[in-house]
């Protein structure tokens, strides 16, 4: 049998270690999470690398349009949730034209400009990125990562840390140690979704079409009369599901939204379930088909709801959005029970208070709110990103160790870059007092974080 790349390199580590690039801080993947946890790290002082697979940062902003902000403000929109970094990237944002704050205080993106935001902000903080660089080794040292190996067009790379972040949404640093991670709680159960642009829409006639027929569709406009969102509801929403033959969230949530560019919304409709995430095969097939349902829902809303008639499909995501896939083994779980109770921990590090979304074969997609209604929150604890059996590695977002239900709640963009900022000033205390990530004091990683802005 073959080796793996890591042994492989291993064999020949004496001759790349006087080469290898050594940081104080590798971050791993470098969607909202890890743009978080570097872009802080680097404002900090520390040396920071980013790696990441695909050829521009953002993740899930830039390359799967997930372009709508939830999770700033609680439900009902009485209490804001996340501040700090995530507030600065988003003044620049708007500056550009690139963010727009709606009624029900989410937040639309345009694409290309949070490339050239984030790619800006990137060079001026003096972090080295790594694009098109999938990591497929970890080098271990008896409770620490010393390096991490990554793949691309040149072969493999190595490059060392004092504190790593994986961000990768997968578990990934974990996985390739070795440890353990934990799954989807059933393996059909990883959801892609392949979210597309509509341009053409004659606003107007949309809002006109959700006055006259409430009980099909109805719209959420901002103060300055644009459709910022729109909700379909049971009787269209099944006649589309028998048009196009793919199930579709019904209730309260939307369907589309609207990007700051008049008449341009973003449809997140077209999912699909995916047996094996890791496997090119299986998403390639995903991709066929959540493509094809994306034309299928675009021709149904042509056809049948008045505004849609002269509107083109402008593009689709460059990759596919997957929901829960695998997370990380640390000192705490976040269960189901906890986001339900909205319960608070004594090392809590960011807030979240967003539904968990719910998948059944059968019924389709629904969102469970806590116990205590839209205006309540819980928190997310330190325990939750201490990996366990490693002392220098850090999770944050989609890796972050919860139950499958509760990660569907955390894994939103606002939340996940307070996770990736936490990480980093974790990292950062560790250095300041030379003290080992999980012997931090949580009240002084508290007081740190709400000194950058951060809410607690």
């Amino acid at each position: 049998m073959g080796k793996s790349p890591a042994h492989i390199i291993k064999f020949f580590q004496c001759f790349l270690i006087d080469w290898m690039e050594k940081y104080d801080v590798v971050v791993v993947g470098s969607g909202p999470a890890g743009i978080g946890a570097a872009f802080s790290a680097a404002k900090l002082g520390l040396k920071t690398a980013v790696l990441e697979k695909s050829n521009f940062i953002g993740g899930r902003i830039t390359a799967g349009y997930s372009l709508l902000i939830d999770g700033v403000y609680t439900e009902d929109g009485a209490t804001k949730l996340v501040g700090g970094l995530f507030d600065e990237i988003i003044g620049k944002l708007q500056k550009e034209n690139g963010a727009r704050t709606n009624e029900d205080k989410s937040i639309s993106l345009r694409q290309e400009v949070a490339r050239l935001v984030l790619g800006t902000m990137a060079a001026e903080l003096k972090i080295d990125v790594y694009l098109g660089s999938l990591v497929d080794g970890v080098e271990t040292e008896g409770t620490e990562v010393s390096s991490v190996y990554f793949s691309g067009k040149n072969g493999w790379t190595q490059v060392g840390s004092k504190i790593f972040i994986d961000a990768s949404g997968d578990a990934d640093m974990e996985s390739l140690i070795g440890l353990g991670t934990l799954a989807s709680e059933e393996e059909k159960h990883h959801y892609a979704r392949l979210p597309f642009r509509i341009a053409g829409v004659d606003e107007a006639k949309l809002a006109d079409f959700a006055a006259k027929s409430p009980d099909k569709l109805s719209v959420i406009k901002g103060k300055d009369g644009r459709v910022e969102a729109v909700q379909m509801h049971e009787p269209l929403a099944l006649a589309a599901q028998q048009s196009c033959k793919f199930q579709l969230p019904i209730g309260d949530r939307r369907i589309l939204y609207a990007t700051p560019s008049q008449g341009e919304f973003v449809c997140t409709a077209p999912r699909i379930a995916v047996q094996n995430f890791a496997s090119g095969y299986e998403k390639y097939y995903a991709a066929e088909i959540t493509t094809r349902e994306a034309f299928a829902f675009h021709w149904f809303l042509k056809s049948s709801v008045p505004g849609f008639a002269g509107s083109r499909i402008e593009d689709t995501a460059h990759e596919l959005l997957l929901g829960n896939t695998r997370s990380a083994t640390c000192e705490y779980m976040i269960t189901e029970a906890d986001v339900a109770a909205s319960k608070k921990f004594y090392d809590g590090i960011a807030r979240c208070g967003t539904p968990m979304e719910l998948h059944d074969e059968k019924q389709g997609v629904s969102y469970k709110y806590p116990e205590a209604g839209k205006g309540s929150w819980f928190q997310v604890p330190y325990g939750a990103m201490e990996v366990k059996s490693i002392d220098n590695l850090l999770v944050a977002g989609r890796c972050i160790c919860a139950e499958a239900a509760a990660q569907s709640s955390i894994r939103n963009t606002a939340t996940s870059f307070a996770t990736g900022q936490a990480a980093a000033t974790a990292a950062y205390l560790s250095f300041k007092f030379k003290t080992k990530l999980k012997k931090l004091d949580p009240k002084l990683l508290q007081g740190t974080l709400k000194e950058q802005g951060c809410i607690i």
